[in-house]
Order: structure tokens, then C-alpha cells, then sequence
């Protein structure tokens, strides 16, 4: 397998001797309007960005063909794409192997957790041709000699998935925004962050379709062909991973366990946002007529997960009171810790 170094030499010295040509269609956009913008709200802004999606395909593309780690939890993504590999000419297929081959070399990282991927991520939300060109970004590189390929042959329709998708959603979330996020704001004491959150919509991300990174708050999300009302809680879901919204409760869970002297599962208070965000929607589509809502963590089993046993049944008892206002945190707290601790 080749290294990072050895595939961005390789696929440069493909593009100082092809030098093919390149032909945006973001290069038809005035200076002044990012055309990576799609659509905004009170709290957010939607976009769909070709670097930000170039970087998820690919990433993706080479997972898929990566065997994957021991401790590798990330179920892979099937690429659909893939199946248009032999269509492409043969200089697009030397030059996009070596591409994937070079991210290769990073796919057991996580996208949500590894700095360097992170730092590459929000460099790209701004990313133009010359910079990428000229960006010591091992990553960015890459994907500068795969645009081109990406833009004759997948882009558009990715774009205009995005945008349709872009579309039907930002009614619902401007709809509800404000009331559904105030009542996020209270469930994790934390506040809406000042300036309005950059939504990424794009046909790829994670493995859960969607994942948050901060500094500054980011959302990555995917569609893959999920309701409108599942789509708008893992929105929420998503946004509860933000700073400061995401409040003190995962430190408050921590002390909690601690104080009972009991062992804290690990990442229960993820467990937790997605119970939050699920049972939120399904009271907001309730009081919409929409009866038998099934959340993003129900449809996906994970509460049959071994390691997530007994965590329904905790939440249910004590958490979706102290959602109600029924009894304060710290009760809903104790009631959790002292359910999943027997």
C-alpha cells in the first residue's frame, strides 16, 4: 500500500504530464457569493459543497476496499459509484486509483475524532482550485487532481441531490427550529450558539450518516432515502453535539456515576442525545398528527445492542420525565445511573 507521500507524487507527476483540463462549474459564480450555499434558517445554513463531498466519496470509496480493523466498529458504506469505475477513460482510472490508494493509507481514522481530518475538513469548506493546488495538505492535493474526474462524472448529480434534499428539508427545520431547539437547550443546559451552524449536505459522510465536529461547530450530513422526520432528528441530534448547546451533561452523568461509586458505560451519554433528540421528534410528530414515529436509534436496533442493554427501559423510566419537567436532572440522573449499575 502506498503512502501519502508516494501517491500525491505519483498522481502529480499523472497531472504534469496529462494536464488535463480543468472546467468548474464553480468558477461561474460571482466573487462575492460562496456557491457552496443552498439554503438558511434562523439557525442554520445548508450547503453542498464539491470539495466537502469529493472528500466523503473518496474516503468512503477507499474504505470499501480496505480490510477493515480489529477494533473497527464502523460499518462499511456501500459506494454505488463504484460500478462506473470502468467507464472511465484510462488515464481517470490510473489517476483515481492512486487517489484512493493514497487515502488508503487514513481510512481506519476517524472522521469525527482525528485532528488531522478534522483540520483537512474545515480547510476545504473554503477551498478554492488554486489553494488546493498549492496546499501542503497531503489529503487536499489528492483531491485536486480527483476533481476534475469528479466533476465530469459524479458531481452534478450529487449536487443535485443536495439540493433537492437541501429543499425539502429547511421548511421543516425553519418551521420548528426555534421551539424544538429551545427545548434541546434546556434538556442539556446549555444555549444556541451565537452565529448560525454550517450544515454540509452531502450523498456520503459517516456510517451513521451524519457526524459533528466543533471549533468551529460543523454538521455533516447524508440522506439515504429516510423520511423527512428522521432526517430532522438527526439535524437536532447532530446540533446537540455543538458548543455551547451541548451544555454540562455529559460531565454531569460522569459525576453522577462517581458519586455512586459505580463504573460509567462507555459513551452512554451518547446513548443519551440519540434517546433525547428520538423522543423529542416523536413528541413533536405527535402533536402533528403523525402517530408510531420510529426514531433513528429504534429503526437502527441499536437498543438490541448488547452494550446498550437495559438503556431503554433506564431512559423511559427516568429521562423522558425529566424531559416532560416532570422531576429535575439530578433525580433523572440518579434514576439512570442507579438502573444500568445493578
Amino acid at each position: 500500500m502506498w503512502s501519502h507521500r508516494s501517491a500525491v507524487a505519483a498522481v502529480s507527476l499523472l497531472l504534469a504530464i496529462l494536464s488535463p483540463s480543468r472546467s468548474s462549474a464553480q468558477e461561474a459564480e460571482t466573487p462575492d457569493k460562496d456557491p457552496t450555499f443552498l439554503e438558511a434558517t434562523e439557525r442554520f445554513t445548508l450547503h453542498s459543497s464539491a470539495w466537502i463531498n469529493l472528500h466523503h466519496f473518496v474516503y468512503q470509496w477507499a474504505r470499501s476496499e480496505t480490510e477493515r480493523e480489529r477494533d473497527d466498529t464502523r460499518r462499511p458504506i456501500r459506494v454505488r459509484e463504484k460500478t462506473d469505475f470502468d467507464a472511465l477513460s484510462e488515464r481517470e482510472q490510473i489517476v483515481w486509483q492512486a487517489v484512493i490508494e493514497g487515502y488508503q493509507t487514513i481510512v481506519a481514522r476517524s472522521l469525527t475524532f482525528n485532528e488531522g481530518l478534522i483540520r483537512t475538513k474545515v480547510r476545504l469548506l473554503s477551498m478554492d482550485e488554486e489553494q488546493a493546488t498549492e496546499s501542503e495538505d497531503d489529503l487536499i492535493r489528492l483531491l485536486s487532481v480527483a476533481m476534475p474526474i469528479y466533476e465530469e462524472h459524479w458531481w452534478q448529480e450529487h449536487d443535485r441531490r443536495n439540493r433537492e434534499w437541501a429543499r425539502d428539508l429547511s421548511p421543516r427545520i425553519a418551521k420548528y427550529e426555534v421551539p424544538f431547539g429551545e427545548r434541546l437547550a434546556v434538556a442539556w443546559h446549555g444555549k444556541w450558539p451565537e452565529n448560525k451552524i454550517r450544515m454540509d449536505m452531502a450523498v456520503y459522510s459517516n456510517w451513521t450518516r451524519a457526524y459533528t465536529t466543533n471549533n468551529p461547530g460543523h454538521i455533516m450530513i447524508s440522506q439515504r432515502g429516510d423520511s423527512l422526520w428522521i432526517n430532522f432528528e438527526l439535524v437536532f441530534h447532530e446540533v446537540s453535539h455543538t458548543m455551547p448547546l451541548s451544555g454540562d451533561h455529559q460531565r454531569a452523568l460522569s459525576k453522577e456515576f462517581e458519586a455512586q461509586g459505580k463504573e460509567e458505560p462507555d459513551r452512554l451519554w451518547h446513548a443519551l442525545h440519540f434517546y433525547t433528540a428520538g423522543e423529542l421528534t416523536r413528541q413533536l410528530t405527535a402533536e402533528e398528527g403523525v402517530e408510531g414515529y420510529v426514531s433513528f436509534a429504534e429503526g437502527g436496533a441499536f437498543y438490541r445492542r448488547a452494550s446498550w442493554a437495559g438503556y431503554r427501559e433506564a431512559f423511559d423510566r427516568f429521562w423522558r420525565p425529566y424531559l416532560d419537567g416532570e422531576i429535575d436532572r439530578e433525580e433523572a440522573l440518579q434514576g439512570i445511573v442507579q438502573a444500568l449499575s445493578r
